[in-house]
């Protein structure tokens, strides 16, 4: 079982590479972290990265501007099949996770992502919106996912303020997770989730705060990380932070990707280098955002950002009835949840690793989650072989084996028949015309003068009766021996050949 998932680490670089273009997969070695920032229901349309008008997102701009933007990804059309792809690295049609829903279920076949990263050294993290088992459930985070630690959100009542999240993790409450020590962390004894009352607190600033204390505990002992990082923004309720207000309910949707935004990274690399140097804490951004840090500050501060694997992207498009405007021509793009069209499935995918990944660059090849950790490979393998094979012994069978052997066979066979029927014709002929001419010539002309009037009705009853048996024998010979056996001898070829095609095709596909 370790050597697949290591083979599925493999996988994992080996789909970086092929998705970014021109590295050359022999020389990637393990990042230091691996963070895949998962946004909730917000198009690629509103992100200044992707042309968005009167958006503020430069910390995604930022990430675009430090790794590679993809201008064709693609993800699923609502929360579950979306993130079920992700972990799964399966189709939702193979996964059975086709549709949102409370009582969603995700096998332990299908949860090989996190034991991968497990079995490969990292110490793996879920984070935020997991939606892929009943609540109620979330023990299976560990015991069928193989993550190490999570906090997750319940998926039940409030998800901004007041929120109610589930943890493995002892100790890691409303109180001490901005200060929580990550370097030695206390499981829950039996591994039952423990509940934890964010009330009056923000979620998204808990989680962020979270994922950062945990990065720090990481890069201090030099262990390699995983996190899943499933932010709770912007979703469907406008519910932005503390101190923003909106007039509208379009602006107060575009206030929270703003401030999904902020999450995401900084803002201002020279002040960043500052506090790194002097061990300071990163302020406020916009004077009303209640984040301490973001995501993109820790790692630098770390100095972990350039060997860390970072990808940004959403699960779908806004919710309906949403809308913005992007691109040149101001094109206005309404959000399609559920629906297949790019409002529903088209998402920003930005990804970073500086030590592997040329800045700035921009890829339009398509991709969509499953290419994320690519595990339906097998599958489009398997595929292909038997397509192969089978399109091979079909055309094998048929064409050489079947219609080789029946023209070599017909042709044989017709013109055996042939020469036998031209030597039988031009036998007959001969016989024929040489008992003609001899009665004709001889018996005719000879004895006719003497026997003139008593032969006349002879020689007309002799000429009749070679005439009957020529033609009898001539359509005997064509019609029966040459038609009929040919025919008989060309159906049972047929049927030969044919069954002979079936029983093969019978055992290669058995």
């Amino acid at each position: 079982m370790g050597h697949v998932h290591r083979l599925m680490l493999g996988l994992l670089l080996a789909t970086c590479a092929h998705l970014l273009q021109g590295v050359a997969v022999t020389n990637l070695t393990s990042p230091a972290g691996v963070i895949f920032m998962l946004g909730d229901d917000v198009g690629f349309e509103y992100f200044d990265a992707y042309g968005a008008v009167g958006m503020h997102t430069p910390r995604t701009t930022e990430l675009a501007s430090r790794g590679r933007r993809y201008l064709n990804f693609y993800s699923n059309p609502s929360c579950t099949p979306s993130r079920a792809t992700i972990i799964s690295g399966r189709y939702p049609f193979r996964t059975d996770m086709k549709k949102n829903g409370a009582n969603r279920d995700l096998k332990p076949s299908d949860c090989v992502v996190a034991q991968a990263m497990h079995d490969a050294g990292y110490t793996t993290l879920m984070l935020g919106k997991w939606q892929m088992n009943p609540v109620g459930t979330y023990e299976r985070i560990v015991t069928r996912c193989g993550f190490d630690y999570y906090f997750a959100w319940n998926n039940d009542g409030e998800r901004y303020y007041n929120g109610i999240f589930e943890t493995n993790v002892h100790n890691l409450t409303r109180q001490s997770y901005s200060t929580y020590d990550w370097m030695f962390p206390d499981l829950s004894s039996n591994g039952t989730p423990l509940q934890v009352d964010l009330t009056d607190l923000y979620s998204p600033d808990v989680m962020e705060t979270v994922a950062s204390n945990f990065i720090r505990a990481m890069a201090a002992q030099n262990r390699k990380f995983f996190i899943y990082y499933g932010n709770l923004l912007p979703h469907a309720r406008i519910r932005p932070p503390p101190g923003v207000s909106y007039d509208s309910q379009q602006e107060g949707f575009e206030r929270m990707v703003e401030h999904l935004d902020t999450i995401v990274g900084r803002p201002f690399p020279v002040m960043v280098i500052v506090y790194s140097l002097f061990k300071l804490p990163t302020p406020p951004r916009n004077g009303s955002l209640t984040c301490e840090t973001q995501i993109m500050d820790t790692l630098d501060t770390e100095d972990i950002f350039d060997d860390t694997l970072l990808m940004f992207t959403t699960d779908n498009g806004a919710e309906n009835g949403r809308a913005t405007v992007f691109g040149p021509d101001l094109v206005v793009a309404e959000g399609a949840k559920f629906k297949l069209n790019d409002g529903g499935v088209r998402v920003p995918l930005l990804v970073s690793w500086p030590r592997h990944i040329p800045a700035n660059t921009v890829s339009a090849e398509l991709g969509d989650f499953a290419d994320v950790f690519e595990r339906e490979l097998y599958l489009y393998l398997y595929l292909y072989i038997y397509i192969y094979l089978y399109f091979y012994f079909y055309f094998y069978l048929y064409l050489y084996l079947y219609l080789y052997l029946y023209l070599y066979i017909y042709l044989y066979l017709y013109i055996y028949f042939y020469l036998h029927l031209y030597f039988y014709f031009y036998f007959y002929l001969y016989l024929y015309f040489y008992f003609c001419f001899y009665f004709l010539f001889y018996f005719y002309l000879h004895i006719h003068l003497y026997f003139y009037l008593s032969f006349d009705l002879h020689l007309y009853l002799h000429l009749y009766f070679c005439f009957y048996l020529f033609f009898y024998f001539y359509f005997y010979f064509y019609f029966y021996l040459h038609l009929h056996l040919h025919l008989h001898l060309h159906l049972h070829l047929h049927l030969y050949l044919y069954l002979r095609l079936c029983i093969h095709l019978y055992l290669y596909v058995r």
